[in-house]
């Protein structure tokens, strides 16, 4: 059985999706205590449910992506919109030590990425788009990539590859980088800025 879903119905059901993350983390303390993003719980769910679907019922799923592109350019512009040299500036010699080191898990994303292809005898494309440009650049670089890849080197299913990846990044990253996170905030006592200012015009 399959159902196809246009581009209204398929941004109604992302806006659910991202709900459904808000209600379970109002609910469940152990997400909300360890800072789980709510995309990432959201979407988890979404996948196990569809994942169970498709293998018990042959339940298909197919959504119209055309709001896919402008939707991912609208969310890159909007943190560029962010971007303060001030604040790079006052960074100094840690943001420095943080690029380098960022630099070299690149690096090391890369690397493992192109020894693993190599060794089940795929291709080093492959292991490129399992690197760092799906773990490290999303779902953006890694659909601009993957495109590229498929044209000039006729590779077949770069684009579920690369979404798969950058899925698979985001998810652990989401359930890495957020307690992890949110612990460091806690232990250092970090406020935002803003509330600085409000509570010193106070």
């Amino acid at each position: 059985m399959t159902y196809d879903f246009d581009s209204v119905q398929t941004l109604a059901i992302a806006i659910l999706v991202l709900y459904m993350g808000m209600l379970v983390i109002r609910h469940v303390g152990f997400l909300r205590n360890n800072d789980i993003p709510i995309p990432v719980v959201g979407g988890l769910l979404f996948a196990i449910f569809t994942g169970l679907a498709y293998s018990q019922f042959d339940l298909k799923l197919h959504f119209d992506m055309a709001l896919k592109e402008p939707m991912m350019l609208a969310f890159f512009a909007s943190i560029g919109l962010g971007a303060d040299m001030r604040l790079l500036a006052r960074g100094g010699p840690k943001l420095l030590w943080f690029a380098v080191i960022c630099f070299a898990y690149l690096i090391l994303q890369d690397g493992i990425g192109l020894m693993t292809a190599i060794s089940l005898d795929m291709h080093p494309l492959v292991g490129l788009l399992s690197g760092s440009i799906t773990l490290s650049g999303g779902h953006g670089t890694g659909a601009a990539w993957a495109e590229r890849f498929a044209d000039s080197a006729n590779l077949a299913g770069a684009m579920e590859l690369a979404m798969a990846c950058a899925t698979f990044g985001l998810i652990l990253g989401g359930l890495i980088g957020g307690p992890v996170a949110g612990r460091l905030i806690r232990k250092h006592r970090l406020q935002p800025q803003t509330n600085k200012q409000t509570s010193a015009a106070g």
